[in-house]
């Protein structure tokens, strides 16, 4: 063993180009490591309401291990009592999170400050990796909410044409375009996503979902004239009608939007 860090200790990097990168290196491995993630392969933890610091739960045995948790929505200057503890393990577990990096003798030799200053680009990069990965998830619940009206609007579609023999006017085909499913209204959910401030137990920017005052809101095309709006409200009186003869159970956005199709 003392032969083998012997060697270590004389892998030094000579060139300036190469301690930089090493001790790059070096900050940033000790610096996931101590948050519990893979760097390459998972995603950041969300910060925690008080400190920085959770307890490691992933042993079946009680442990005194514990995970780091910064603050991403916070500058890094705003948060020196988690720099100046991270460092300190930086310092003093660094070796054991990555060896390739530096050998015994460089990483002992690191000042706090040196380990806090490259702290500083580390945890940057990670903090605009993390807001990437919160305009991610914000893209995948447009598309799923996209999905979801135009899923309604389909459904609105087919319940339209099903019935419009009924509707004498509606059988020339000048009136086609009324049943394609760009033309029918937008109905939102009846959940309404809001940001919560933070209070009480949830996380600050946690997303939750509070019961709307209206459980349906309906959105025609601004475009509607007055005449084609009355042929819609015609149409989904027979639309309606024929949903509850068949069993159909009828959502409840078609009984509060039946005039605002």
């Amino acid at each position: 063993m003392a032969e083998e860090e012997a060697d270590d200790d004389a892998k030094g990097h000579d060139n300036p180009k190469q301690r930089n990168n090493a001790l790059n290196n070096f900050v940033r491995a000790a610096f996931y490591g101590l948050m519990g993630v893979e760097e390459r392969s998972e995603k950041l933890k969300d910060p925690i309401l008080r400190g920085y610091w959770v307890p490691d739960t992933s042993s079946k045995t009680p442990t005194n291990d514990q995970f780091s948790r910064p603050n991403f929505n916070l500058t890094f200057g705003k948060q020196k009592r988690w720099h100046k503890d991270v460092a300190k393990q930086i310092k003093d577990k660094g070796l054991s999170f990555s060896r390739a990096c530096l050998n015994n003798a460089e990483a002992n030799a690191l000042t706090i400050d040196t380990i806090i200053d490259r702290l500083g680009i580390v945890f940057k990069n990670a903090r605009a990796k993390y807001k990437m990965q919160g305009k991610e998830q914000v893209e995948q619940d447009e598309c799923e909410m996209t999905k979801r009206r135009t899923g309604r609007k389909l459904r609105k579609a087919k319940g339209r044409m099903k019935v419009r023999n009924l509707v004498a006017k509606l059988q020339s085909r000048q009136y086609d375009w009324m049943f394609g499913v760009d033309y029918q209204s937008t109905d939102e959910s009846e959940w309404e996503e809001v940001i919560s401030e933070g209070s009480g137990d949830e996380r600050p920017g946690r997303t939750t979902r509070i019961k709307s005052q209206n459980p349906w809101q309906s959105h025609p095309p601004r475009y509607r004239a007055a005449h084609v709006q009355e042929l819609f409200a015609l149409l989904d009186t027979h639309r309606i009608e024929d949903q509850n003869r068949s069993g159909y159970a009828a959502k409840q956005f078609d009984a509060l939007t039946l005039y605002k199709t």
